[in-house]
């Protein structure tokens, strides 16, 4: 029974994926910010974006990052303030460039690091 709950949580995980990729590839911003969320979580998304499953999807930051650096550029909120996460470490100017996109459209999460 565990077996065949894994095989079908793996097939889910590869199976968005590829819905995924085919549109991120097409330029649509949810998918670019969808598949990032998969690629960064190793988790599986429902249609409503949440988390179903974790471990099914090969970890990936990298493209997580650039995926994410798409849709941020068109203007999805929610991946500007997930790019202020990613340039928090390594370019603090260029993180307070996408948190203030991200909060012009209303969207500020909650995690919000302070000043060394």
């Amino acid at each position: 029974e565990w077996a065949a709950a894994q095989a079908q949580a793996q097939a889910a995980g590869a199976q968005a994926v590829r819905l995924w990729g085919l549109a991120a590839a097409q330029g649509d911003a949810d998918a670019q910010f969808g598949l990032a969320l998969l690629l960064s979580t190793g988790g599986t998304l429902s249609t409503g974006g949440t988390l179903i499953s974790h471990g099914y999807v090969n970890l990936d930051y990298v493209e997580a990052e650039r995926l994410c650096g798409l849709a941020a550029a068109q203007g999805h909120a929610q991946a500007q303030f997930d790019m202020y996460g990613c340039f928090w470490q390594k370019d603090r100017a260029e993180a307070r460039r996408w948190l203030g996109l991200a909060v012009a459209q209303g969207c500020a999460g909650t995690w919000l690091p302070t000043e060394p």
